[in-house]
């Protein structure tokens, strides 16, 4: 996958099979309680994640995230950022406490610093992500995670 770092990754193509599954179905209820919101970013490159943990740093601009490249959930294809989508515009004013509830009805967490950030990652931590994906594969994270309740 070749993409521009400045540039969101919407493509649920690039997420875990069962992630963009719970996300499309957390995303229709979100609808039908009339919250209407859309996937901003999905999957993030480690490249992507180094240029948006530089900003507010070492690049002007707002601190957006708290991770560096490789510690970041995004970077396994099971973390995304939604957002409220009203008249063919992001809309960050959403009301993510009502949100989080439906998300978490899905099996996503929600981080309270980030409020758009919703993530499944099995009880696992990023340590040992990295570790599955290293002597396995990220298919074989993927079905870990997918199969934890």
């Amino acid at each position: 996958m070749s993409q521009r770092i400045e540039i969101a990754n919407r493509n649920y193509a690039y997420l875990a099979p069962f992630f963009a599954q719970r996300l499309r179905l957390a995303i229709e209820d979100c609808a039908s309680d009339g919250y209407l919101i859309r996937l901003f970013e999905g999957f993030r490159s480690p490249d992507r994640q180094r240029w948006l943990f530089a900003q507010g740093r070492s690049r002007t601009g707002s601190i957006v995230t708290y991770a560096k490249a490789g510690q970041s959930w995004h970077q396994f294809g099971v973390a995304c950022d939604v957002v409220g989508y009203i008249n063919g515009h992001f809309d960050w004013s959403i009301d993510y406490d009502k949100i989080d509830v439906i998300f978490k009805s899905h099996g996503f967490e929600s981080l309270k610093f980030e409020r758009a950030h919703k993530q499944i990652r099995g009880g696992l931590t990023i340590a040992q992500a990295q570790k599955i994906v290293a002597n396995e594969s990220i298919e074989a994270l993927w079905s870990q995670i997918a199969n934890c309740k």
